[in-house]
C-alpha cells in the first residue's frame, strides 16, 4: 500500500491524530505525499471518515466512501460497505461536488503533524500493549477523575502530554521543590510565596489538591477528561481515557515547567464525548471544575457502560 501511495501524483492525505493507531513511521514513509492531521479533540469531533477522492486521467472526479480503511486489508480483503461515485455520472455530480467542498474544509482545519509527539505516543502505546493487563477482583483502592485543562486565564489543554508520557499531572508548576517532601506548613508557605494574590480559599484548594494527588493510592483508576461547567448545556464533555496509577508522585525536573507534578499511569485511550446532562447524572456531580475529583467504582463503570466500553487497565 505504501508503494502504491508513493506512486500517486499530488497525494494529499488528512488523518486523525490517533497515533495509537496511525503508525508515524509509515506516515514518514510516504515521501511524496502532503500529509496533515486533525486533533482528536477538535471542536468538530474526531476525524473518523474514510473518503478517497481521485482525479481521473480524463479530468473527471472519482470518489469512494464507506467503512474501508486505507490499507490492503480494508480495500481488498475485508468485508466492507462502500459506495463509489463519479462526476461522469449526472446523478453523482452534485454529491461529488459536495464531497470535494467537504475535503477542502477538513484540509483547511487540519495542521502539520508533530512527528516527535506522534512517535512518543506510538512507542508508549506499544509498550503498554505488550505489558500484562492488570486485573483485580476486589476493585481498585481509589477512583478519581482528573481534568486536562489549566484553570484561570490560561486554558491550555494537556491531554497530549498525558498520552505521550503516560502520566497524569496537575498544575501550580511554578512552585519550586518537591511538594511531596514538604510539611503542610512548608507547602502552604510555598503556595503563597509563588501566588501572593491567592485568597485563603485558593490556598486551601491548591493545598488539598496537592495532598489528594500525592496521596492517591497506587493502582487507583483515573478517568481523564475535560471539565463540566455549572449549567453547561451545549458543549459535550470529552472523555480522553481511563488510566491506572503505576507509581508515586514525582516533580519532573527534566521538562519545561508545565504541569510538572506527575504520576505515572497505564492509559486506555477512549477519546469519546458525552452530553453534559448525561455526564453529570453518571458521576453524580452538577459541575466538574476542580482539577481532581473523588469518584467511586459505580460512577466509573456507569461512564464506561454509557460509552459502550469496558475499563481494561
Amino acid at each position: 500500500m505504501l508503494k502504491r501511495l508513493n506512486a500517486a501524483q499530488n497525494l494529499q492525505l488528512v488523518i486523525s491524530e490517533e497515533f495509537t493507531v496511525n503508525n508515524p513511521q509509515k506516515i514518514e514513509a510516504l515521501k511524496t505525499a502532503v500529509i496533515r492531521s486533525v486533533p482528536i479533540d477538535s471542536d468538530h469531533g474526531k476525524l473518523h471518515a474514510k473518503v478517497f477522492l481521485a482525479e481521473m486521467p480524463d479530468g473527471s472526479d472519482w470518489v469512494l466512501l464507506g467503512s474501508a480503511n486505507l490499507t490492503d486489508q480494508g480495500l481488498f480483503f475485508n468485508q466492507e460497505a462502500c459506495i463509489a461515485l463519479s462526476s461522469v455520472e449526472p446523478a453523482d455530480q452534485s454529491t461529488v461536488a459536495e464531497i470535494k467542498d467537504w475535503f477542502r474544509t477538513v484540509w483547511g482545519r487540519s495542521r502539520l503533524i508533530d512527528m516527535k509527539r506522534a512517535k512518543e505516543i506510538w512507542d508508549t502505546h506499544g509498550r503498554q500493549t505488550r505489558a500484562p493487563k492488570i486485573r483485580s477482583k476486589t476493585g481498585a483502592p481509589g477512583y478519581y477523575a482528573i481534568k486536562t485543562t489549566s484553570g484561570g486565564s490560561n486554558k491550555k489543554e494537556h491531554w497530549g502530554v498525558f498520552e505521550a508520557e503516560s502520566i497524569v499531572a496537575i498544575g501550580w508548576e511554578d512552585i519550586s521543590g518537591d511538594p511531596s517532601k514538604m510539611s503542610e506548613v512548608e507547602l502552604r508557605r510555598a503556595i503563597l510565596k509563588t501566588y501572593p494574590d491567592y485568597s485563603k480559599q485558593s490556598e486551601n484548594f491548591a493545598y488539598s489538591t496537592f495532598r489528594k494527588f500525592i496521596d492517591m493510592p497506587d493502582q487507583s483508576i483515573v478517568m481523564i477528561c475535560r471539565g463540566l461547567a455549572p449549567n453547561q448545556e451545549k458543549t459535550p464533555v470529552r472523555i480522553y481515557a481511563f488510566a491506572r496509577v503505576l507509581g508515586p508522585f514525582f516533580a519532573d525536573q527534566s521538562t519545561p515547567p508545565e504541569w510538572r507534578f506527575k504520576r505515572r499511569v497505564v492509559i486506555q485511550p477512549v477519546e469519546m464525548r458525552l452530553e453534559p446532562q448525561v455526564f453529570s447524572a453518571l458521576i453524580g456531580k452538577d459541575s466538574f471544575m476542580l482539577t481532581m475529583h473523588d469518584l467511586d467504582e459505580a460512577s466509573i463503570e456507569a461512564v464506561a457502560s454509557e460509552l459502550g466500553i469496558q475499563v481494561e487497565v
